[in-house]
């Protein structure tokens, strides 16, 4: 918007009055506001890179010029030199003694290990041998055992020779009589003795022997002591031939136990001659244990 010249506009009204009378008095117009005429806008400020004002080039050409070449020189003080040399050698006998050590404990646990094998192996070795001490004493004392029982067991055998005679019945018949005498060799009673007997004649009477069961009756027996056994053939009318070898023959088998128990068993088998002497069977004569051997009931 233009504005006119407050000059102009002054000169003009001056102009104008110059015509027109004046009057007595006159007012002064009362003042304008004053119109502050715009401003041209402000640029903006551009800083420099430096705050100097100077290029790049100048800084760098600047810095340059400052910066002096200088040598630095270390003395060395003597007595700093021999510490450090001390320090030195201290920690290289100290590095060793580590390393030493480290070599003898790594040796004295590989040691400690082959020991405590060593040790190992023989503790079980010594457990071992323990276990076959104690295996040969426990056998050892069972063998004791054995041997106090065998040689103090009763054992029951006969006692002389057998004889025999022919029994007349009153109806007519006759019957053979065996007697046999037999006695405890043993160190211990035999108890609870039990007995059975056979008693076979005439040709042939060796292959008819035969075991009978054991009777009810029980007798005690005790070392030394002798006793007796009766066999009696059934009754015959008329006995067979006599006169010849083994046409008599006795068996006889008695069960018996010791003081602890164990159970014994003698068979006794004698057969006559024809010249009147008695001669053992060629079986049936034995005594048996019958905790190792089979034995009849």
């Amino acid at each position: 918007m233009k504005q006119d010249d407050p000059s102009q506009s002054t000169k003009k009204k001056d102009e104008q009055g110059s015509n027109l009378a004046l009057p007595d008095r006159v007012e002064p117009p009362p003042p304008k506001a004053e119109v502050t005429p715009p401003q041209p806008p402000v640029p903006p400020t551009v800083l420099p890179e430096n705050l100097s004002g100077n290029s790049a080039n100048e800084k760098d050409k600047t810095n340059k010029q400052s910066c002096k070449e200088v040598s630095v020189s270390i003395k060395k003080d003597p007595e700093l030199s021999r510490f450090e040399s001390y320090s030195l050698a201290l920690s290289g006998i100290t590095l060793g003694v580590l390393i030493l050590t480290f070599v003898v404990f790594f040796a004295q646990l590989e040691e400690s290990k082959t020991q405590t094998g060593i040790f190992q192996g023989q503790a079980k070795q010594a457990a071992k041998d323990a276990a076959t001490q104690i295996g040969i004493a426990r056998q050892a004392l069972i063998d004791s055992n054995e041997s106090f029982r065998i040689g103090n067991a009763p054992y029951v055998w006969i006692a002389g020779l057998p004889t025999y005679e022919i029994h007349k019945n009153p109806d007519g018949t006759s019957q053979v009589v065996v007697d046999a005498h037999f006695t405890n060799f043993g160190k211990s009673p035999a108890i609870d003795l039990q007995g059975s007997r056979d008693l076979e004649i005439g040709i042939g009477a060796m292959g008819k022997i035969h075991s009978k069961p054991l009777g009810t009756g029980k007798a005690l027996l005790p070392p030394t002591k002798e006793d007796f056994f009766s066999a009696v053939t059934p009754p015959f009318k008329t006995l067979p031939d006599l006169s010849k070898d083994d046409t008599i023959v006795v068996f006889a088998r008695m069960q018996y136990r010791d003081m602890v128990g164990h159970r014994y068993e003698t068979n006794l088998c004698m057969a006559r001659l024809q010249t009147g002497a008695w001669e053992y069977c060629k079986n049936h004569n034995e005594i048996k244990d019958c905790a190792k051997e089979t034995c009849e009931k």
